[in-house]
C-alpha cells in the first residue's frame, strides 16, 4: 500500500459588531497537526464537531480564544473544516458555529487548541420574528424561508406536504423543528445546507457505493434497528443519503438510508485515523 499524506484545513471566521452578526475576516489554519471528530444526525440533534489543533502560536491562540471557553452569548463565530489528500482538492467535512474554543496548556510544550461547534449554535438561541402564513402553504416554502434566515442553502427532495395556516414562533431552529414535526418529515443541517425529505424516503441522488473495493473495512454489523459500517473517509456521505452496500453477508446487501454518521480524521500524524462510520436503516417500502 502506498503512503498517502492527509491534509486538514481549518477556516475560522469570528462574528463582529455589537451582536456578532457581521462576518469577520477568515483565519485559515493549514499544515498543522489536526484531529477531527464529527457526529451527524438527521432530526433535532445538531451535528457536532470536536476539533484539536496542535502547534498554534501563542498570538494565534490568544486571538481565537476570545470566543471561549465559556461564552455568555452566542455569536456568529463560524468554522469550516476541509480535508483530503495532500496535493488534491479538499472536500468540506464540517461547517457550523463555534460554541466553545480554548487552549489546553497541560501538555506543554505541545499546546492544544480545542474547538467545539454545532451546525446551528447561534440560530438556536437568537430571537427572530414568528412566521405565519395564510391558507394552505407548502412546507417547502416555509423551510426555504427558514433556511434563508439561517444563511443556509436548501434541498426540498420531493417534499410536497401542505399545512393549513401555519404559525411558528421561537428561534429559527425552534421553528424548523416545529415545522418538521407538523409536516412529519425528516431534516438535517448538512455542511451549510438545510435538507428536508419525506419520512419514508431519502435525499435525492444516486446511491453511494459501499463495498470492499469502495472503502468498506471488515464486514457490516447489525444493530437493533439497522446496520453499521466502517469505511475509509468518504466526503459524499451525509445523513438522509442512500447507500448501496455490496457484501457477502446477504442480509446487508442492498440499499440503505444513512440516519447518522461519524467521521474521525487526523492529519500530520503518522498512521493517523481516516475513517467514516455510518448507521443505516432500510426504508419501510425498501
Amino acid at each position: 500500500m502506498s503512503f498517502v499524506k492527509r491534509r486538514i484545513d481549518v477556516t475560522i471566521s469570528l462574528g463582529e459588531g455589537k451582536f456578532g452578526d457581521t462576518k469577520g475576516p477568515d483565519v485559515t489554519l493549514s499544515g498543522y497537526r489536526v484531529s477531527v471528530a464529527v457526529v451527524a444526525y438527521n432530526g433535532d440533534a445538531q451535528s457536532q464537531l470536536q476539533l484539536r489543533i496542535f502547534g498554534l502560536s501563542q498570538e494565534m491562540m490568544n486571538k481565537l480564544t476570545v470566543i471561549g471557553p465559556i461564552m455568555t452569548e452566542r455569536r456568529n463565530n463560524r468554522i469550516l473544516v476541509a480535508a483530503g489528500d495532500e496535493g488534491q482538492a479538499l472536500s468540506v467535512v464540517y461547517e457550523g458555529q463555534i460554541y466553545q474554543a480554548w487552549a489546553d496548556y497541560n501538555a506543554a510544550p505541545e499546546v492544544v487548541f480545542n474547538v467545539l461547534a454545532l451546525s446551528a449554535a447561534e440560530k438556536a438561541v437568537k430571537p427572530v420574528g414568528a412566521r405565519s402564513y395564510r391558507g394552505s402553504t407548502a412546507v417547502a416554502v416555509v423551510m426555504q424561508d427558514i433556511a434563508a434566515s439561517m444563511g443556509l442553502g436548501f434541498e426540498s427532495n420531493g417534499v410536497t406536504v401542505q399545512l393549513a395556516n401555519p404559525y411558528f414562533p421561537g428561534t429559527d431552529v425552534a421553528q424548523l423543528r416545529s415545522c418538521a414535526r407538523a409536516a412529519r418529515i425528516n431534516y438535517a443541517i448538512d455542511r451549510g445546507i438545510l435538507a428536508i425529505w419525506p419520512m419514508d424516503a431519502n435525499r435525492a441522488g444516486e446511491p453511494i457505493q459501499v463495498s470492499p473495493e469502495r472503502g468498506l473495512i471488515g464486514y457490516p454489523s447489525f444493530t437493533g434497528n439497522g446496520i453499521a459500517c466502517v469505511l475509509l473517509y468518504n466526503p459524499d456521505l451525509g445523513t438522509g443519503k442512500q447507500v448501496q452496500i455490496t457484501s457477502t453477508i446477504e442480509a446487508a446487501h442492498g440499499e440503505w438510508t444513512v440516519v447518522s454518521l461519524v467521521h474521525n480524521l487526523e492529519a500530520e500524524v503518522p498512521g493517523g485515523v481516516w475513517l467514516s462510520q455510518i448507521y443505516c436503516q432500510r426504508q419501510i417500502n425498501g
